[in-house]
């Protein structure tokens, strides 16, 4: 990435990018369908990213803060371990249920990077 992370131009790309990922699939996924989705000039997707792949791990880094943040359930000490486990379980449920298919898609990226690089001498 190469602008600042807060950036709001920067954040309609990466949920456009989102999006089109979502929808179209990691190969069909370009940077100018990335751009166009978020109404923006493939010049200025390129200000905010050097490619494709940046972006996806924008989206990836994304998805993983939404999960890490619905984690997030205040405890109390003497909380029923029972209520504690459903709060966790349904705030894994909406997470995957609103990224369910950029989950797929980034743990697929994944294995195909390891491969590669297994591969790499």
């Amino acid at each position: 990435m190469l602008t600042n992370g807060d950036d709001r131009g920067r954040l309609a790309l990466v949920e456009a990018a989102g999006r089109c990922f979502a929808e179209l699939g990691y190969e069909r996924t370009t940077e100018a369908v990335i751009a166009a989705a978020a109404g923006v000039s493939e010049a200025e997707f390129r200000a905010r990213f050097a490619s494709r792949d940046d972006a996806f791990r924008a989206v990836a880094a994304e998805v993983f803060d939404t999960f890490v943040e619905a984690q997030r359930i205040p405890v109390p000490p003497d909380a029923d371990p029972r209520s504690v486990l459903r709060a966790a379980t349904a705030a894994f449920i909406e997470t995957v249920y609103s990224s369910g298919r950029l989950f797929t898609m980034i743990e697929d990226r994944a294995a195909v990077t390891v491969a590669t690089v297994d591969l790499e001498p």
